[in-house]
């Protein structure tokens, strides 16, 4: 199964809430595998608190300067366990780190085969593949959607998670992402996939804010929400939780992760009840 996490603007607490829901999966027994796809900044290694990657990471695999891609043990490396080593009936949980250096670059027709190939490979090894994107529209956008239009991976089961902040701009700018006439729909279309189905294989996740706006506020933008069609799915609501906006690692507790557990549940339950057979 591919979970897809994205956001339309930064900020928004993406790659913390995707390592730790995959961390929630890999506790529950799931082989989980987080792939760093943010051409921007790939910083998936420290949220896991793994060493900082060298050079060959995924974006070199992608643009064919590296012929395998780096792989980190979450158990056996982050510096959050100690002592280090997978628990009892927890599953494995991997990392393919992005390059440090980062930077876009286009998706081309190799980079999308490569990334066909990369797919496949880590589909028959995981259970779950966390594809991390950087925020907004990019290259690498293109290059999921390309890959997923791809017949071979057409039969895989996946879903889209979409996180935001709980204010007017990231509400507008998430209903932009999804609804524009260059957004992942219209994008997706143009590829070959179903509409319709992306848009069921597709979660809203209220990211941590500083605190709960004021009753008037709340009320305007859950208005808001509902005429952008962002109220109908969505997964879960991340708390505000000081440790976790000050550290952004892997939570054992607090508000964070009954909202990480909530999206865990919703993942397990689409990979028993698969939402269709289209392209998405």
């Amino acid at each position: 199964m591919l979970v897809i996490t994205h956001a339309a603007k930064g900020g928004t607490g993406r790659t913390v809430a995707a390592a730790n829901i995959g961390h929630r999966l890999a506790l529950r027994g799931a082989d989980v595998c987080h792939l760093d796809l943010d051409t921007g900044a790939a910083t998936a290694a420290s949220v896991l608190g793994l060493p900082a990657p060298d050079p060959g990471g995924t974006h070199s695999l992608l643009l064919g300067r590296a012929g395998t891609p780096a792989r980190l043990d979450v158990w056996e490396r982050s510096r959050w366990f100690d002592p280090q080593g997978r628990p009892p009936g927890a599953g494995r949980h991997e990392l393919l780190p992005g390059d440090p250096a980062g930077g876009d670059f286009p998706a081309d027709r190799d980079v999308v085969a490569r990334l066909v190939e990369l797919l496949l490979r880590l589909d028959e090894e995981f259970d779950m593949c966390l594809l991390d994107l950087r925020s907004g529209r990019s290259f690498m956008v293109d290059a999921v959607l390309a890959a997923t239009a791809d017949p071979r991976i057409g039969p895989i089961e996946r879903r889209w998670l979409i996180f935001h902040r709980w204010t007017e701009q990231h509400l507008l700018a998430t209903h932009a992402l999804m609804h524009d006439e260059r957004g992942l729909l219209a994008c997706a279309g143009a590829r070959g996939h179903d509409e319709t189905q992306l848009l069921a294989r597709t979660w809203y996740v209220r990211a941590a804010g500083d605190g709960e706006p004021d009753p008037a506020t709340g009320r305007r933008l859950a208005r808001l929400a509902g005429r952008l069609r962002l109220a109908e799915r969505v997964a879960a609501t991340v708390a505000y939780d000081r440790d976790l906006a000050w550290r952004e690692h892997l939570v054992t507790g607090g508000p964070a992760t009954a909202a990480y557990e909530a999206v865990a549940d919703l993942v397990d339950t689409a990979r028993r009840v698969p939402a269709g057979t289209g392209a998405a």
